[in-house]
């Protein structure tokens, strides 16, 4: 590692080197606390002495001084140490890209843009930012995901902070590229929809969490797959809910809830009216999610760039 024009012998990776380089950057970061009546020169003499110390514990004693000659100015130590942290960091980043590739299964290869679920394989990873990156495709793990989505009781970070834990065995450096790439798949390869497409709000057809009884019969009663054994890839559990046959009770229910109630005869809007009242959707996850799915890309994905205009402004 070249740092200052100074060739050092610096190796992140060396567990031991590790251990002695975290160990000196809690000294200094502790060092920066300042002390009750303290002067402003004590107190800057004390933490650039932290600085001195750590520097000559990584590459040796008297180091500093080919840093910092005879002068004691904090700006100066504290822009060094920076700056050496800043190329630590640099180091742990390849260890990461690196880790993540050894991670990638190697028939992971990047999903086509429009997948075709009878022609194509199903996408086990997604890209993000032109890597190849695992996500976890069993259906009750995207059943969570949508359940935490439509949580009233989650803050916008926690959603998102939610959503890529749960979606990503590791999670990416680029979030904003991991996020998109995980709505994509969730969307299982369409397009996302266009701000107003088909309507700004809908009812509310059905939720995983007050149906899950109906969602688990239907299955087993339609296709004979009991739900609590499997592990089914998430696009297919979507492209069999979306086709579970009209007199399958679960499909009845969503039809009361979403079912056009105008110009309906009298005698049937009120038997209407009286079923969408007995399977009304109550709790929270479910009443709090009338948008559209084009809202709630949009709705994370404005998140994602507000934390990182609110990050860039603390440094």
């Amino acid at each position: 590692m070249v740092f200052r024009n100074i060739e050092v012998d610096f190796d992140i990776y060396d567990a031991d080197t590790a251990e002695v380089y975290e160990g000196a950057v809690q000294t200094v970061l502790e060092s920066a606390v300042p002390k009750e009546g303290e002067s402003l020169a004590d107190g800057i003499r004390r933490q650039c002495n932290t600085v001195f110390t750590f520097f000559d514990t990584l590459f040796g004693d008297g180091f500093h001084k080919e840093l910092f000659g005879q002068r004691t100015n904090m700006m100066e130590c504290l822009q060094a140490f920076k700056e050496f942290l800043e190329l630590v960091s640099k180091q742990r980043e390849q260890l990461t890209a690196l880790t993540a590739e050894i991670q990638s299964p190697p028939c992971c290869t990047a999903p086509p843009a429009v997948v075709n679920i009878l022609t194509e394989e199903l996408p086990v990873c997604v890209e993000v930012g032109g890597r190849r990156c695992p996500i976890h495709t069993a259906f009750h793990v995207w059943v969570r995901f949508e359940l935490a989505m439509q949580d009233a009781d989650l803050s916008d970070t926690d959603k998102v902070r939610t959503a890529l834990e749960l979606c990503y065995p590791t999670v990416p450096a680029d979030l904003g590229a991991a996020l998109d790439a995980l709505l994509w798949f969730y969307r299982c390869g369409e397009d996302s929809p266009k701000e107003g497409s088909g309507g700004t709000h809908h009812k509310k057809a059905y939720c995983f969490e007050q149906d899950a009884d109906y969602i688990y019969a239907a299955f087993l009663s339609c296709y004979g797959i009991d739900l609590t054994d499997s592990n089914m890839h998430w696009w297919k559990f979507r492209a069999l809910f979306r086709a579970l046959p009209q007199e399958c009770e679960l499909v009845k229910i969503m039809g009361y809830r979403t079912a056009d109630l105008k110009g309906m005869p009298k005698a049937q809007k009120k038997f209407y009216e009286k079923m969408r009242k007995l399977y009304a959707l109550t709790n929270s996850r479910s009443v709090e999610s009338a948008m559209s799915l084009a809202e709630r890309d949009r709705q994370m994905q404005e998140y994602v760039a507000r934390r990182f205009r609110e990050a860039g402004d603390t440094h």
